[in-house]
């Protein structure tokens, strides 16, 4: 065989090795992530409303994932590669006859989910999606932004700064009036950088939920339905940076997420929108 063949061959499997070691030490510490004080609705403060936070007032994007939707898709790349050990496909991501975009994960493993990426690179604003996650055990549902590609660059596909903002609620953690997510911040070294777990008052599988945050210019801002959840302050070493991609997936595997499923898990999506910031507008204040 061609050493040179033969050589790319050996770099290949020993890239996929350690993305997948990097995987397992990924679920590990996050097994161990520091629990915040529950989040109570009643009591939660709300956000700022979109004038007061310098956000135009109307969206500059949306999707409502319609009826049609897959030959309607010129926004979204749907992933049909393996993410977090998780093989995707299209047949997993995929609008309804109620249009509404269900991903889903199916039982046993090796998994098989659904995910899907903007075509379009965003910068600061605020991000809102409708969601309903699954009830089944075993699997995260997510909502995160991510600069995984310099869409500026032909090739390759992947020299993003990799600074990414999480969403993911891990269905295991889900019960009667209650729930966790999953907050997180990684950065292209440090993967995770910072990452918390929530306890909620509510199971985020039994009804919809208006999940978001706001990439600003010095911190990012969770919250759900309106109320705050979290901040994440920058420092001069740590912050995100714009020119990012948006994400919705749905994965699984044995260490934190408890997977796999034993049964097909869907995770529907109604809608997502992005208001985007205006510095100066936020400064006349």
């Amino acid at each position: 065989m061609n050493k040179i063949v033969l050589l790319s061959i050996v770099l290949c499997m020993s890239t996929v090795l350690c993305a997948a070691d990097s995987m397992d030490k990924l679920g590990e510490k996050s097994e161990k992530t520091q629990k915040a004080k529950p989040f109570v609705t009643a009591s939660a403060k709300k956000i700022t409303n979109l004038k007061e936070g310098g956000f135009a007032e109307k969206p500059s994007f949306v999707d409502e994932f319609d009826v049609g939707w897959p030959n309607k898709a010129k926004y979204w790349q749907v992933a049909t590669w393996k993410q977090n050990k998780t093989q995707m496909g299209k047949d997993r991501c995929k609008v309804n006859a109620e249009g509404f975009l269900v991903q889903t994960v199916k039982p046993g493993l090796p998994g098989k989910g659904g995910s899907m990426q903007s075509k379009q690179e965003f910068g600061w604003g605020r991000w809102v999606a409708r969601v309903k996650t699954t009830p089944v055990p075993g699997v995260l549902n997510s909502i995160f932004t991510k600069d995984w590609d310099d869409l500026k660059t032909e090739t390759p596909n992947n020299d993003g700064n990799k600074g990414e903002i999480d969403i993911e609620l891990l269905s295991h953690t889900y019960g009667p009036n209650k729930g966790e997510v999953h907050l997180a911040i990684h950065l292209k070294k440090h993967a995770p950088l910072w990452h918390l777990d929530i306890p909620l008052d509510f199971n985020p599988s039994a009804e919809f939920h208006e999940w978001g945050f706001d990439v600003l210019p010095d911190r990012v801002v969770w919250h759900v339905d309106g109320k705050f959840l979290h901040e994440w302050k920058y420092t001069e070493e740590h912050k995100i940076d714009p020119a990012y991609e948006f994400f919705f997936n749905s994965w699984t595997m044995k260490k934190w997420i408890k997977g796999p499923p034993e049964k097909d898990a869907h995770y529907y999506i109604d809608w997502v929108k992005f208001y985007p910031y205006n510095h100066s507008k936020a400064n006349e204040k």
